[in-house]
């Protein structure tokens, strides 16, 4: 399936992406002789957190999410020259995203694990409210194609292949953190690297391209009138609500900080998202299965 291509993709193209004389342990081959191979243990999405799914085919939660890719053996050439992923929109159909090779551009960030076999990719989302061309969107629709620049092949669950691809779907409302990645901030703490998130007032971009209910509650808080986000039993999208500063809002889209919340460095929580109820009908058309129902977060031992 698309997804299945589209994780693996990710992984070896920013593998690409961000490979360079840091990441000079990444290589290709897989240990058998002459065959040149890339071979691979695992392809995943590093948390579900960012959504769920297998045999590389997700559905995620957010439009930044972070996708894990193990090795067999590690890798000692840059990945970068030697493979290449596409990015394509299937509903606008259009190519969005190259890496590999020189000039390409990419918002894919790459980091690997200390043990030098696990790799994590990043398909970032800016600050703005408004979805770049280059990032995943509500409700979207994507293809990735990972191929060899060397005539390489892939081996994957048993098969080889010279070319993957997939597809990648996007729930129609995303909560995505934001956060600096490239300095180890993740949403959990994967290893020694991507240590969860470093801030005890984490901001969340939340996106949906759901009708808004024909409410003065639409105006005001935008498609945070269509869910409640929970910690715990407290609800922190309730009017007046100490816990929750809205930054900035439009009709589809919002900024938000979570704020004194019982935060602490190094615990763990977990962020539940429901549609919201109001005189016992679910504000706009948002079904359950339509968002991220529940978020874990983990925070770092120490700010830095």
């Amino acid at each position: 399936m698309f997804l299945r291509a589209l994780p693996l993709i990710m992984v070896l193209a920013s593998a690409f992406a961000c490979g360079g004389g840091s990441q000079k342990d990444l290589a290709n081959g897989d240990g058998i002789s002459g065959t040149g191979s890339i071979q691979l243990a695992k392809v995943g999405l590093a948390s579900e957190s960012y959504g769920s799914g297998n045999q590389l085919s997700f559905e995620l939660n957010t439009l930044a999410p972070i996708l894990v890719v193990e090795f067999s053996q590690v890798q000692e050439s840059d990945p970068n020259d030697n493979l290449r992923i596409t990015l394509t929109d299937l509903q606008q159909n259009q190519s969005l995203t190259i890496l590999g090779g020189e000039g390409s551009p990419s918002n894919l960030f790459f980091k690997p694990s200390q043990n030098g076999l696990n790799y994590y990719i990043h398909l970032s989302k800016s600050k703005d409210l408004e979805s770049l061309q280059t990032e995943l969107k509500p409700g979207g629709l994507y293809r990735f194609t990972l191929e060899s620049l060397n005539d390489q092949t892939f081996i994957y669950e048993g098969e080889v292949v010279s070319e993957l691809s997939g597809t990648l779907s996007v729930k129609d409302l995303t909560l995505t953190f934001l956060g600096d990645f490239e300095n180890g901030e993740s949403l959990v703490r994967l290893d020694e690297g991507l240590r969860g998130i470093g801030s005890l007032t984490p901001e969340f971009l939340i996106h949906t391209n759901q009708p808004l209910p024909d409410s003065p509650l639409a105006d005001a808080q935008g498609p945070l009138s269509l869910i409640d986000i929970r910690f715990g039993s407290t609800s922190l999208l309730k009017t007046g609500s100490e816990f929750l500063e809205l930054l900035d809002v439009r009709d589809n889209a919002a900024l938000i900080r979570v704020k004194d919340a019982p935060f602490y460095w190094g615990g763990k929580y977990n962020l539940s998202v429901l549609p919201r109820i109001l005189d016992g009908h679910a504000l706009g058309t948002l079904s359950s299965n339509q968002i991220p129902n529940q978020l874990q977060l983990e925070l770092q031992d120490s700010p830095n």
